[in-house]
């Protein structure tokens, strides 16, 4: 929910609604440049995602048919970010120190710096996968049909994820490595991958491993694994 108090910001139809504490703007071509700082919050309608952070600068712009800036175009933030990307009933969480959003129309580009951190979350607000690594990129696709609204998320590492087994309920498996290529259906790890089970059907632990491809579901729960090894010391 955006803030009650300070400026708030909204199109003729609120499909775009933005609210800070402090900040300023200027017109640019079709829309506004702003720069906002504190409790910063947008919320787009028509691109179905949120941003919250500490400190954003964004450009907005008119879409066609629309008398006021409704769209973000670019936004660049920092402290504490957060972007909430929506596609059908599944949602997926992303957290960074900073982050530099770009619309590319149909979906959007997101660059991550500083503990990068990715949720998806199914139908039923349930928590199914959860990624980390240092830095990356994502994109972000709202007309993605059976997805979390993620395209594609490649995280420099160290990076880990942790996914549910699918059929076996609170159960986990642990991937650990040096880079992440994160896709619908797919997960693949490379560089000194290892592996752990946990919960109620805990597995034991796999290492000396160089890559592993990890197949999910519609609801991003792990179906199998295939890996390949190094020669073993």
């Amino acid at each position: 929910m955006l803030a009650q108090t300070g400026f708030r910001y909204s199109d003729d139809k609120r499909d775009l609604t933005i609210s800070a504490q402090n900040g300023g703007g200027k017109p640019i071509p079709q829309g506004w440049k702003l720069d906002l700082l504190r409790n910063v919050s947008i919320a787009s309608q028509l691109q179905k995602f949120t941003l919250k952070a500490d400190k954003v600068t964004v450009d907005i712009a008119s879409t066609k048919g629309s008398t006021s800036a409704n769209e973000v175009k670019t936004a660049t933030a920092s402290g504490k970010v957060k972007i909430v990307q929506r596609a059908d009933l599944r949602s997926s969480n992303i957290q960074s120190n900073q982050a530099t959003y770009r619309s590319l129309g149909k979906t959007a580009q997101v660059d991550l710096r500083g503990s990068v951190y990715i949720e998806s979350i199914d139908e039923k607000k349930n928590q199914t996968l959860v990624a980390t690594g240092s830095s990356g990129t994502a994109t972000l696709d709202k007309e993605a049909k059976n997805t979390s609204g993620l395209r594609q998320a490649i995280l420099n590492g160290p990076v880990q994820i942790e996914v549910d087994q699918a059929g076996s309920e609170g159960s986990t498996m642990l991937f650990k490595g040096n880079k992440l290529t994160l896709s619908p259906g797919k997960a693949v790890l490379s560089g000194n991958v290892s592996a752990d089970g946990r919960g109620k059907n805990k597995i034991g632990s796999f290492t000396n491993m160089d890559t592993l491809t990890v197949i999910l579901n519609e609801r991003n729960e792990m179906k199998s694994f295939a890996f390949s090894s190094g020669k073993v010391k």
